[in-house]
């Protein structure tokens, strides 16, 4: 018993005698040995002690079945517990609060053991479950007809048959609560659907990218997915409505489309990559310039030499975060590209595509739901192929599939290996000796090199043909890697199979983007600014092939230059393309 705790009560009664009476077993007790608690109790030393401890951390008074014991098996009272210590929300154990923290992965409060068990599980893979195609196509697990007020799914405009949710960047010149705008898309989309009871199925939600100083008000409208026509037609309600609530785009608005892909497995997210690097270019030149150079929707990141290194699930993984572990953090940075993969793996929220510039205009938002459901549709078929091509011919190596073997330089050139060997050897022999060519039998080596790559001839203002340089070609035919090539227009336009009607539109928006006074005169040709070729592809064979090489890499030279050997340090004339090889290949 601590004699800090205890009074020990010195009156005396009214009849002049020292004693008292225990509260708990009523046993008599003279001054000596009697004990006061703090509401005036009387207690022998027994009773006393069964009865209170006094706190470890604050010294007071405390009932045994008040008082908890700490993980280093102090007794303290039930106040000072709640501030020393928790319980983990995964282990269920005690733990004191500075040993403790809310975890970045799930939002759990933690000990520290626990948050580093969960963030290296996390850091380790994705939970990847594939459904079937069939099940992606037919279910019915967002917006549909029986649960949200429309007659029925039509497929007229959108052929795809996958979901699709929209989330649609926006400012609005008054200060408007969130709450409101969401009562008013609701009425909205009930009375575009002749219900009084309709659920809107979206939410507004905070978003503080899309404010600055001169766009004081704005926030973030998540549309839930949708699937065919439906969603075109509440794209035309909620753009008309936000518009009527004073909503407008800045340039830090975006427009991000989600697209459901729990069919997806490594081939077909492996075919969707490598497609969308060799479409890319082509989608930049239809938005405005300020999306190519954002950090919000970044170029794909692998390179094709990087993609043929994938074998299965977990090394696709590896090469898409670019060697870095996975987390599943929301903001990890491979979210902010304009192909952004991380959604689907960090919460199941379909492949998300971040390209396009803010809008609220509905029929950019539907064209641009026909052209990228397309573009998976057809690389989940494409997908299976390479699947099935790999399984039937027993092959564990991308590199010897049809598709990454059509890719190498040397196999898209009608290259006579013994040839171009002989021609190597010949020139760095004179590049390292300093010898000096002879001019005829230099002109001769270059034409045919030229033709090889299929080089338009060029003259000078006499009309004598140019020579162009030897070395950077056969560098360029030599490359052991692969080029960075894209698909032309048509060949895009067919892969996918893109509906007439999107074509025409983004022929359209093409000359309205190179029309706007803002944007540079060199527009195209900074997109296409790293392509060596242009490539055809063939859904059947699944093999590319060379439409184009672009000739501005390969500079020209005069006589003097290779008489004194000057010609053989030449490199690549990198971003030397002039917008005249850009035509017929896309749609300026």
């Amino acid at each position: 018993m601590n004699p800090e705790i205890r009074s020990i009560n010195t009156e005396i009664t009214e009849d002049n005698t020292d004693y008292g009476i225990c509260t708990y077993c009523s046993a008599d007790l003279d001054v000596d040995t009697q004990v006061v608690d703090e509401s005036g109790d009387v207690y022998c030393e027994a009773c006393y002690d069964d009865t209170y401890f006094q706190c470890y951390e604050c010294g007071s008074e405390t009932e045994h079945g008040e008082g908890r014991t700490t993980p280093s098996d102090d007794c303290v009272c039930g106040n000072c517990y709640i501030d020393m210590c928790s319980t983990c929300d995964h282990c269920d154990e005690a733990h004191y609060r500075d040993n403790m923290m809310t975890s970045n992965v799930s939002g759990d409060y933690l000990c520290d053991d626990c948050v580093d068990a969960e963030e290296y599980e996390s850091n380790q893979s994705p939970d990847w479950s594939v459904l079937s195609n069939n099940y992606v196509k037919e279910n019915t697990d967002f917006v549909t007809p029986d649960k949200d007020y429309y007659t029925n799914d039509s497929f007229s405009l959108i052929k795809s048959k996958r979901y699709q949710g929209i989330e649609i960047e926006t400012n609005y010149s008054d200060e408007i609560g969130r709450s409101e705008i969401y009562d008013t898309l609701e009425w909205s989309i009930a009375k575009s659907r002749n219900s009084s009871d309709g659920i809107p199925k979206l939410s507004v939600v905070h978003d503080g990218s899309v404010t600055d100083g001169d766009n004081p008000y704005g926030n973030e409208v998540v549309v839930s997915p949708r699937r065919g026509d439906i969603l075109y037609k509440d794209m035309q309600t909620i753009s008309k409505t936000l518009k009527e609530q004073s909503a407008y785009i800045s340039r830090r608005c975006g427009y991000h489309l989600h697209i459901d892909s729990r069919d997806y497995d490594w081939q077909h997210c492996l075919v969707l990559v490598l497609m969308t690097k060799l479409i890319e270019p082509h989608i930049y030149s239809w938005l405005p310039s300020s999306r190519r150079t954002s950090d919000w929707c970044r170029p794909v990141s692998q390179s094709i030499s990087d993609l043929r290194w994938i074998t299965d699930r977990d090394s696709f993984i590896e090469y898409y975060y670019d060697s870095d572990n996975f987390s599943s953090d929301k903001y990890n940075d491979k979210r902010y590209h304009g192909l952004n993969l991380h959604s689907h793996f960090q919460a199941n929220q379909g492949i998300e595509f971040r390209y396009h510039s803010g809008t609220l205009n509905p029929e950019k938002m539907l064209h641009w739901s026909i052209l990228w459901s397309q573009v998976m549709d057809k690389s989940y078929d494409l997908g299976n192929k390479l699947a099935d091509e790999m399984r039937d011919n027993n092959i564990t190596d991308l590199f010897h599939t049809s598709l990454f073997k059509s890719l190498k330089v040397m196999n898209l050139l009608p290259v006579e290996v013994d040839k171009i060997k002989s021609l190597t050897d010949k020139y760095r022999i004179s590049e390292v000796e300093g010898i000096s060519t002879n001019i005829d039998d230099y002109y001769e080596d270059s034409e045919y090199l030229r033709n090889i790559l299929g080089l338009p001839k060029l003259v000078d203002d006499d009309l004598n043909t140019k020579v162009r340089a030897i070395q950077p070609m056969l560098r360029f035919i030599n490359n052991e890697s692969y080029a960075r090539p894209v698909l032309t227009i048509d060949s895009l336009l067919s892969t996918f199979e893109i509906p007439i009607i999107t074509q025409e539109f983004y022929k359209s928006r093409m000359i309205e983007v190179l029309d706007n006074p803002s944007t540079p005169s060199d527009h195209v040709q900074r997109c296409f600014n790293n392509v060596d070729m242009f490539l055809e592809f063939n859904t059947d064979t699944m093999k590319f092939n060379t439409a184009k090489v672009m000739g501005g890499l390969f500079p020209t030279i005069d006589s003097r230059s290779i008489s004194e050997s000057t010609a053989y340090g030449l490199q690549y004339a990198k971003g030397d393309i002039h917008q005249r090889e850009l035509e017929s290949w896309t749609l300026v």
